[in-house]
């Protein structure tokens, strides 16, 4: 988790010393580890300014409907790749080809919402996956199938009302999965049953008026729950018995805190904040 809060404090920290200076287009500057390129189009490939020995870097602010294929075929070494605010819509079969390296992959603030599988089968050592500020509706639109080894999916402000537990069949190796700033009204039983490895399920600020009594149903690792910020008036007769550490945070709800806490299964190794 330390490691997603990481990579959000670095998304924020760049995008603000974007905003803070008047840099011209088609400009790169280094800031700490990563390269920052600004104002970039990806119609022939990553610019000739590129190192392409750099391991980490971020290009913002481009107009690039789509990202071609083969267009960082030159960054083989690369280890963390973000496209940050570039109006991408789409992203073309084998525009990730050749990087092997990549654990980390960022399109925040951009127009997505679809991608198929074939997208991702050139990074299978993917672990971070950031698609937050897109115009995802549907959760089965986006395909993981490749991505075995993901462990962080950021799903953040966008259009998603419903999620189905087939969405996540194939993350047998999640550990933190944020859905926080969309529109799911409801959760289903079994919903997660597929994410036996999730840590951390973020549902901060949806409008989820009901949970269903099985709807966290197999989550045995999950130490951070996050229900802020929703309308629930009930809660599930979940049984948490059994998650040592457990966290449950159901502040700014229209349930009653007491209710809340007599309503669920629950032992003293699991903290309940409300309000």
């Amino acid at each position: 988790m330390a490691g997603t809060m990481n990579k959000n404090y670095f998304l924020y920290t760049v995008t603000f010393l974007m905003g803070a200076i008047h840099c011209s287009h088609e400009m790169c500057l280094d800031i700490h580890d990563i390269t920052v390129c600004v104002g970039n189009k990806f119609i022939k490939g990553i610019p000739e300014k590129v190192d392409g020995n750099m391991t980490k870097i971020c290009f913002m602010h481009g107009e690039n409907s789509e990202i071609p294929k083969n267009a960082f075929i030159l960054l083989t070494r690369m280890e963390a790749l973000y496209l940050n605010l570039t109006n991408i819509f789409t992203i073309a079969e084998g525009a990730l080809n050749r990087l092997d390296n990549l654990t980390t992959l960022g399109f925040y603030g951009n127009r997505i919402s679809r991608v198929e599988k074939s997208i991702f089968r050139p990074v299978p050592n993917l672990v971070t996956l950031d698609l937050s500020g897109n115009d995802i509706n549907k959760i089965s639109n986006i395909k993981f199938g490749a991505l075995l080894n993901l462990e962080n999916l950021l799903l953040v402000h966008n259009f998603i009302r419903t999620i189905e537990k087939k969405n996540f069949e194939s993350l047998w190796k999640l550990k933190s999965l944020d859905l926080s700033l969309n529109y799911i009204q409801s959760i289903d039983d079994d919903t997660f049953s597929n994410l036996i490895s999730l840590e951390t399920l973020n549902l901060n600020y949806n409008k989820i008026a009901s949970v269903e009594d099985r709807a966290f149903d197999g989550l045995k690792r999950l130490r951070s729950l996050k229900l802020r910020g929703n309308y629930l008036q009930c809660v599930p007769t979940q049984k948490f018995s059994s998650s040592v550490g457990l966290v449950i945070d159901l502040q700014d709800n229209k349930a009653d805190c007491k209710e809340i806490q007599s309503e669920l299964d629950i032992k003293n190794n699991v903290t309940i904040i409300c309000g």
